[in-house]
This record gives structure tokens, sequence and C-alpha cells, in this order.
């Protein structure tokens, strides 16, 4: 097997478990975090053309999934793509608050890319099961962390007074990591490809990280 997360893992609660404990690992060894404290002035915020090229593209793949399955029995896929509409334009209007350039001029890291490739994927070619857990579970749930800590350096710096967008997601991306409830049960095999997938997009998570603390 392919398992790296928790080793033998048979439900989708313990592969969300195994998700939330690569997350943690990644809060403390991943240098992007461990240099967040460091965030004191604006122009540390660049890195930020990362997340705007990101969540413009969520916003498109969410709408993608959607279409893709009309009827589902849970609202997930609805109600996140209707709650995604217009968070880019809210984080370039933050960005261009604090006189960061704006990131419609710019390009992202490549591993960003990669990491947006995945979720398309998810979104355009894999199960209803297989697109909750990597684009819910494990994206939404770095996304969590993300803007969580993000926010809190935020508040101890006089960067910008206004952090709607910031808020706004530390609130809705909890919502939308827990998900394991509407997984369908997998069989063996089916297990074995989501723990491979679930595993490589950790991994891009991971690597993405890395080169937005490195962005400049």
């Amino acid at each position: 097997m392919t398992a790296t997360l928790l080793g033998s893992l048979v439900t989708a609660e313990e592969l969300e478990k195994g998700i939330q404990d690569k997350r943690a690992t990644m809060l403390v060894r991943n240098e992007f975090y461990q240099a967040l404290r460091q965030r004191t002035h604006a122009q540390d915020w660049k890195w930020c053309v990362n997340l705007y090229h990101l969540s413009k593209e969520f916003t498109e793949l969410l709408r993608l999934r959607h279409q893709r399955f009309p009827s589902v029995p849970h609202d997930v896929f609805e109600s996140h793509y209707q709650e995604e509409i217009g968070h880019a334009n809210l984080l370039r209007d933050w960005m261009l608050s604090i006189g960061l350039p704006d990131p419609e001029t710019m390009h992202s890291t490549k591993e960003t890319e990669d990491f947006i490739s995945i979720l398309y994927r998810a979104a355009t070619a894999m199960d209803e099961s297989m697109a909750l857990l990597v684009i819910n579970s494990t994206a939404e749930g770095f996304a969590l962390d993300l803007y969580t800590n993000c926010l809190k350096q935020l508040q101890v710096t006089n960067i910008s007074p206004k952090l709607t967008y910031w808020e706004v997601h530390c609130e809705a991306d909890e919502e939308h990591s827990n998900v394991a409830q509407y997984v369908s049960p997998m069989s063996d095999r089916e297990l074995d490809t989501a723990l491979h997938y679930v595993d490589y997009t950790l991994d891009a998570i991971d690597k993405m990280l890395i080169s937005w603390s490195r962005y400049s």
C-alpha cells in the first residue's frame, strides 16, 4: 500500500485524522510558518500573489465540480462554490490597500501552479468521494491552518486595520474542511487510492508553502 499517513486506515474518519496530523506537522516544520512571525511589514506579504491566483482558480474549479455532481445528497458542492465567489477580488483589494503590487500583473510560483492542477484534476476527473477528500478535507484543511495563523500575525501588526478577508476564511474553511460524514464507504482498493492522492496533495502543499516563504 501507499499509505504513509497513519499506516493502517479503514474509514474516512481515520483518513481525515491522518490529514489533520500531517497538517499539524507542517505547522511546526514548514519554513513558511516558521517565518510567519517575522512578517511585520506590508512587503512581507507579497507572497499573497500566489494565494490570489489560487483563489481565482479555486472558484472556477468548484464551479466545475458543482456542474459535474448536480444531484448529490448534500449541499457541499453547491454551497462551497457559492461562498467562494468574489473572494479573490477581496484579497486583491486588501493587497492594493496595503501598497502591494497588483497581483494581476504578477505570476505565482510553479509549485502553486502544480497544486492548482491537482485541484482541477480532483474537481473534473475524480469521483465524488475523492473530490471531497482532496479539495475539502485536504486543501480546505490546509487553508484553515493558513488563514488562522496569518490572521493571528496580522492582528499583532499595524499592516492593515481591515482584516475581513482573513476573518471570513477562518470561519468558512473550518466548515468546508469538515466533510468526512459525506464520504461514501470505500473498499480497500478505493481507500488505497484515496491515501495515495491525499498524500500526494499534502506533499504538494508542503512544497508550495516553501515556495511562498521564498517569494520576493
